[in-house]
This record gives structure tokens, C-alpha cells and sequence, in this order.
């Protein structure tokens, strides 16, 4: 069963300069998804 990603602390993370490799470990989470987040919320102009 996949387990639904909560992007609002991810990207909370992000804007206090946090790695996105740092940001899968803290949140055992694979790079991939941590970068499929990024991207969806650059697509639609989340910061």
C-alpha cells in the first residue's frame, strides 16, 4: 500500500536551505519522491 508523501514540511525544509538528499533521509523517504514533490510544486508555483 503507498503511503500518502506530506509535502508541506518537505518544503518547509527546503526554503531553510535543507538538501533534498537530507530531506529523504530525515524523512525516510527515496530521493526520487523527494524529488517528484519538488517538481509537482514547481509546476504548479508552490515555493
Amino acid at each position: 500500500m503507498a503511503r500518502k508523501i506530506r509535502a508541506k514540511p518537505m518544503m518547509e525544509l527546503r526554503e531553510q536551505g535543507v538538501s533534498r538528499r537530507a530531506i529523504a533521509r530525515t524523512r525516510h523517504m527515496s530521493m526520487e519522491s523527494v524529488c517528484d514533490v519538488f517538481d509537482m510544486a514547481a509546476e504548479r508555483g508552490i515555493t
